[in-house]
């Protein structure tokens, strides 16, 4: 799926904004973890990834070192909404959506694997 350049940009200052993650809460009782999308950002070799639900408001980020599972803020969930909805038509039918631009990797906190 063909992103525009603006609303990538808009989501990668969203998704390294500190304020749009929190940490997870109860789980949900909306049947598990159900991406919308997928955002790949990549840069060479490297990597990071977020999958985003946003009927349930959370969000995986991915990396080749592992994984990190958290609630979207109110604030970011509104704004993922926002740019996001422009794309739901283009989606796949029971698919992850998936876009992949080469662009500046987004830096991501390590965390430390269990």
């Amino acid at each position: 799926m063909e992103i525009n350049p603006i609303d990538l940009k808009l989501l990668t200052v969203l998704y390294l904004d500190k304020k749009s993650h929190e940490k997870s809460s109860a789980p949900k009782l909306c049947g598990g973890f159900h991406p919308d999308y997928y955002v790949v950002w990549k840069k060479r070799e490297e990597w990071v990834g977020a999958m985003i639900c946003l009927g349930c408001a959370e969000w995986i980020s991915l990396n080749d070192e592992g994984y990190r599972y958290e609630d979207i803020s109110e604030e970011a969930h509104d704004r993922l909404k926002k740019i996001l909805q422009k794309y739901v038509s283009q989606r796949p039918k029971n698919e992850i959506a998936h876009t992949e631009k080469l662009v500046d990797l987004p830096s991501m906190p390590k965390e430390k694997k269990k």
